[in-house]
């Protein structure tokens, strides 16, 4: 739309050019082709500088955010952009696809080992309980719950020594 009324309003320019040198059809078609060569140069600039300006707005909001989630605040931010450039935010498409990107890789390094173990810890730990409380002559649930706090005591001295491997680590 900028283009356009600069190009209308020095189209009275170009007329009076003409007429008073009197140049060609082919001066006047040279004109044209390179106007638009340097409209659409211009635009792709714009355009570009629009999309770094979103890398940056979004690569914010996902180091800064202290939740996990912060798609719903980028979808807003799309529609201010959308309002405030117009043609210029041509890459809307790719805009959205860096968006959902960084989520994802977000949510994924939201994600700990914890996380994923809970919900398995009760079919991960009998199979370690029987085998205690299924021997009558042997330690039993006594063995069993020594067993235990000695394995939390180890985990606990090498977590907060820091020589705990990361595959142990419920943090990792």
């Amino acid at each position: 739309a900028t283009f356009h009324r600069a190009r209308l309003e020095g189209e009275s320019q170009v007329k009076s050019l003409v007429e008073q040198f009197h140049l060609d059809d082919a001066w006047n078609q040279r004109l044209e082709r390179c106007l638009y060569e340097k409209e659409v140069n211009m635009t792709k600039a714009n355009s570009n500088a629009v999309m770094k300006q979103w890398y940056e707005a979004t690569n914010a909001a996902s180091e800064h955010g202290s939740s996990c989630f912060f798609i719903g605040s980028l979808y807003e931010l799309l529609g201010e952009y959308d309002e405030a450039y117009g043609e210029d935010f041509q890459e809307r498409e790719q805009a959205l696809s860096y968006a959902q990107r960084l989520q994802r890789t977000r949510l994924f390094e939201c994600i700990r080992l914890g996380d994923l173990l809970f919900p398995l810890f009760a079919w991960l730990a009998w199979p370690f309980c029987s085998l205690f409380l299924q021997q009558r002559s042997g330690p039993g649930l006594t063995g069993l719950l020594s067993t235990v706090v000695m394995m939390a005591l180890l985990y606990i001295m090498l977590k907060f020594t820091k020589s705990l491997p990361p595959y142990l680590c419920f943090d990792y």
